[in-house]
């Protein structure tokens, strides 16, 4: 094992994904369901690398859940749709519910 540098070209993405893909669903008002982590994944041209901590989040209600690094956490009940960009390369949103 050893540490390095990794440079990503962001022209050299191809594509982003978000684990999970599927509907997410907190609450908040139950301790331990406010927050869920989310990771991004992207396909570039040299092969998939975890852009997680480096990829732009967007929530897209943020009255009801914010993202930061990945990590959705709930604010009112509601629904919101969660992605990951680099460079223009957006993810699909993963779908959020939360609930009381």
């Amino acid at each position: 094992t050893g540490t390095g540098q990794l440079t990503i070209t962001v022209g050299c993405i191809q594509s982003i994904t978000l684990n999970p893909a599927s509907t997410v669903t907190l609450s908040v008002s139950v301790s331990g369901q406010n927050t869920k982590q989310i990771t991004a994944q992207a396909t570039t041209c040299n092969g998939a690398i975890d852009i997680t901590n480096t990829a732009t989040w967007t929530s897209s209600n943020t009255s009801v859940a914010t993202v930061n690094g990945g990590l959705v956490t709930a604010l009112a009940q509601g629904s919101t749709g969660i992605t990951a960009s680099a460079g223009s390369i957006v993810s699909p949103a993963t779908p959020v519910n939360i609930g009381p």
